[in-house]
């Protein structure tokens, strides 16, 4: 872990998160800066700053968990689809390996691909995207 990493304290739930998934080794939850709103970060636990500094292990075990968000996600919102988004150094604000699971609406463009931002109302709509995408995770988990 890396005392100064925002996402290593939402890991060790120093910091609150509106999380949505949780194993052993990643974590998933709302962005609180969302390029739409229900956009999900999944992270490693244990902190790397990039997919290439990961060790294959974690990052079979992390996509693992972004299919799980990703189909949670779709089906939780309704959304047409999903934006799945890694940043490596360029782009990405927090130096700790995390993923994007975004909504996409067919009536929602992106322009460019540094996006506008989509802020929720409050923090009862936040707990209401985070309901609904865990709601749709326990529904998916039971499956298999």
């Amino acid at each position: 872990m890396d005392n100064e990493c925002i996402f290593c304290k939402i890991a060790e739930k120093k910091i609150p998160s509106y999380t949505v998934f949780e194993d052993d080794e990643s974590i998933a939850f709302l962005d609180i800066n969302p390029l739409f709103k229900g956009d999900c970060l999944i992270i490693p636990k244990k902190h790397y700053e990039t997919i290439i500094d990961a060790p294959d292990k974690t990052v079979r075990n992390l996509f693992s968990g972004v299919k799980l968000v990703s189909e949670a996600v779709k089906n939780g919102l309704k959304s047409d689809g999903i934006l799945i988004v890694v940043n490596n150094k360029v782009g990405q604000e927090i130096p700790h390996l995390h993923v994007h699971v975004t909504p996409r609406m067919k009536d929602k463009k992106i322009r460019g691909f540094l996006w506008p931002r989509e802020k929720y109302d409050d923090e009862k709509e936040m707990q209401e995207y985070a309901s609904r995408i865990k709601s749709a995770i326990d529904s998916l988990t039971l499956k298999k």
